[in-house]
């Protein structure tokens, strides 16, 4: 049965829309009550990456006892945490770039007093693509190649460096992460990224290699500079790629 296809998040998205009334052609004045409200100008305001992302965990993964034995025993074999999961849900969620209205369908339906907004649905498209990667992903109970299965939808590919890495996530100060593509890293500073900020934003940043050197640790950063640079906190959650 499908977690997402019809799933109702019209309570976690900011929408607006107006009502056009015709109450004296439609009898409402005589009956004493108005029963002809039509729904326009349906629109959606804003999409909270994370409140989506909790919702769409919440779907997979419930509070139950046998759900945090579970949880306790994935983090301790296989390194699958609910921050790895909450991770997982929210690369492909945003892969998928479920901020834009578009990917979204406004569901209008009669009532006894008009139209009422019956909910706001992922389009059947997007929620079966988004279905299908969280699927594969979940499947996946060690966390080297659940990150290579994300990488490799985000980029098309594994670099060489990855290849056979593990995982852990660990905190390193962001002024000893490397920047390494000096391009990028300039478009990246001057973009609005409000939904990285870090009160909107609590999860892994990013995917880092260590580079010793004589006087402490460099970390170079292969995956996530624009959480990397949205954040203000000295100290970064990352993944680190090691052999």
């Amino acid at each position: 049965m499908s977690k997402l296809i019809d799933r109702d998040f019209k309570y976690s998205i900011d929408y607006d829309y107006n009502t056009q009334y015709s109450c004296e052609d439609s009898g409402c004045n005589e009956e004493g009550i108005c029963r002809c409200g039509m729904i326009c100008d349906e629109h959606i305001n804003s999409i909270e990456v994370d409140v989506i992302v909790g919702d769409i965990y919440a779907e997979y993964f419930d509070n139950s006892i046998s759900t945090k034995r579970d949880n306790s025993i994935n983090a301790i074999l296989f390194g699958i945490t609910k921050e790895v999961d909450l991770y997982t849900i929210d690369r492909i969620v945003r892969h998928f770039k479920l901020w834009e209205s578009h990917n979204w369908e406004m569901v209008i339906e009669g009532g006894y007093y008009g139209q009422e907004m019956g909910g706001i649905t992922l389009t059947s498209l997007v929620a079966k693509e988004v279905e299908s990667h969280l699927d594969i992903a979940f499947s996946i109970d060690d966390l080297s190649g659940r990150i290579e299965y994300l990488l490799g939808l985000e980029y098309g590919h594994l670099l060489p460096e990855l290849v056979g890495c593990k995982y852990e996530i660990i905190e390193v100060n962001k002024e000893d992460i490397i920047f390494g593509s000096d391009g990028h890293y300039e478009k990246v500073k001057y973009k609005k990224l409000n939904h990285y900020l870090d009160p909107k934003y609590h999860g892994i940043r990013g995917v880092v290699i260590l580079k010793e050197r004589k006087v402490g640790d460099q970390w170079r950063l292969i995956d996530g500079y624009h959480r990397c640079t949205s954040t203000q906190k000295d100290k970064v959650k990352v993944l680190r790629a090691y052999k």
